[in-house]
């Protein structure tokens, strides 16, 4: 773990190669999404997209990624689509720490600055899927673990979590 102060921001088209960095530091290479893809979640809401990097700008410590969506949509693999009505949550596509940042509390860091913007916009709920095993995180998070699904053939939990408006 890197002793240092940590600055929570946007994300922007500029962070694309520090968040594959983070992403490839720490998922499992079945996990790997293209930037692009990256690219169209922060054009699609960003407002929900954070990065968190040393004071320095040395480092990426972690980002997370999301959108807002309708909860009833469950093909998430390939990001934002077209939404036939006003989106009624936020899709937390990824919320990722850099393995040399763990332990520094930035997983918790970015998910409150997520949660405020959620509140902000009046969005009720946060949706998203648990990978790698980190269900327990989640629901110390207040997320509600759902059903079993499969996320790019990997293991996923189906989250959720009530944001009081």
């Amino acid at each position: 773990m890197i002793a240092m102060n940590i600055i929570i921001e946007p994300a922007t088209k500029d962070n694309l190669q520090a968040i594959d960095s983070v992403q490839r530091a720490a998922f499992i290479q079945e996990l790997w999404e293209p930037t692009s893809l990256f690219q169209n979640i922060i054009n699609h809401g960003p407002d929900f997209c954070f990065i968190a990097m040393a004071e320095d700008r040395s480092q990426c410590a972690g980002y997370v990624l999301s959108y807002p969506t309708d909860r009833t949509r469950t093909d998430f693999e390939d990001g934002p689509t077209a939404l036939q009505s006003a989106p009624n949550c936020l899709y937390l596509h990824d919320l990722c720490v850099s393995p040399d940042f763990r332990g520094m509390r930035i997983a918790k860091q970015l998910l409150q600055k997520l949660e405020e913007q959620t509140k902000a916009h009046k969005l009720p709920a946060i949706i998203g899927l648990s990978v790698q095993d980190s269900a327990a995180f989640w629901e110390k998070c207040g997320f509600i673990a759902g059903a079993s699904c499969r996320y790019h053939g990997e293991p996923a939990i189906k989250i959720r979590k009530t944001i009081e408006l």
